[in-house]
């Protein structure tokens, strides 16, 4: 059987309700998840995409 397994990578803070600049005063929460879904993909010799996700400030693009 074949299946497709995706995953949004995105903080819990991140939302539209907050501000770009609240965002550097939450703490980082993906690193422990990431590895322990990434552990299971390689246990199961399964793969899987990640769509992560990153915003660019307008002082980025110049």
């Amino acid at each position: 059987m074949r299946m497709a397994f995706t995953v949004d990578v995105e903080d819990w803070f991140c939302s539209p309700d907050l501000s770009l600049s609240e965002w550097e005063g939450y703490e980082l929460r993906l690193e422990k998840p990431l590895h322990q879904i990434l552990d299971l993909l390689d246990e199961n010799a399964a793969t899987g995409t990640f769509f992560v996700l990153g915003c660019l400030r307008r002082d980025d693009l110049t």
